[in-house]
């Protein structure tokens, strides 16, 4: 993939703790788009996923949100 194909968009991941949707961000990261990573619960948790993402050059911030409730998000 183009290392900056996607510079400049935003991508929403929820669940990136899991090993398919972390390795998603991570891949969408290094293509130049800026991750934010919704969690509603276990911080530690996303906060270390922001921090491999943000080591691989990437862009990304973790937000807390129960995505079932519209308004929230």
């Amino acid at each position: 993939m183009d290392p900056q194909k996607l510079n400049g968009q935003i991508l929403l991941v929820t669940g990136a703790d899991s090993v398919i949707s972390k390795g998603v961000a991570i891949a969408i990261a290094k293509a130049g788009a800026m991750i934010l990573i919704n969690y509603v619960h276990n911080a530690n948790a996303f906060n270390k996923v922001v921090a491999e993402i943000n080591t691989v050059g990437g862009e990304s911030f973790a937000y807390k949100a129960d995505a079932s409730e519209e308004e929230k998000v």
